[in-house]
């Protein structure tokens, strides 16, 4: 876990997948590689679908690049890191993770939105 992420869970997507659902903070980009677009700075819920590998002493985690079954949702603007923010999202989303894995599983992102934007 990075010193930006404050929450990490993983929900079973199929045998061989789960779903990491992440709370971090980020310092934005002035235009995104992916779409052209900006992205704002503060702290982020991402959904990734991932493969994780356990091994005799480690673990390894692979993730597809452009995997169009996961998102990223901007929850909270930040001029500058916030641990108390940070925190505080952390356990909001961890209060509703149950709600927010099985939205994610059945890629309901509406669904994970309104769980996210009522968190204000």
């Amino acid at each position: 876990m990075s010193k930006n992420t404050y929450f990490t869970h993983l929900a079973k997507l199929n045998d061989e997948e789960d779903l990491e659902i992440e709370v971090r903070y980020s310092l934005g980009e002035a235009y995104s590689w992916w779409d052209g677009k900006p992205r704002p700075r503060g702290l982020k819920v991402s959904v990734t679908p991932c493969k994780i590998t356990r091994h005799e002493g480690w673990t390894s985690t692979s993730m597809r690049l452009g995997d169009d079954r996961g998102r990223g949702f901007h929850v909270v603007d930040l001029k500058r890191k916030s641990d108390k923010q940070g925190r505080l999202l952390a356990e909001y989303v961890e209060q509703h993770i149950e709600d927010i894995a099985a939205a994610s599983i059945q890629q309901d992102w509406p669904r994970v939105a309104e769980i996210l934007r009522a968190y204000h």
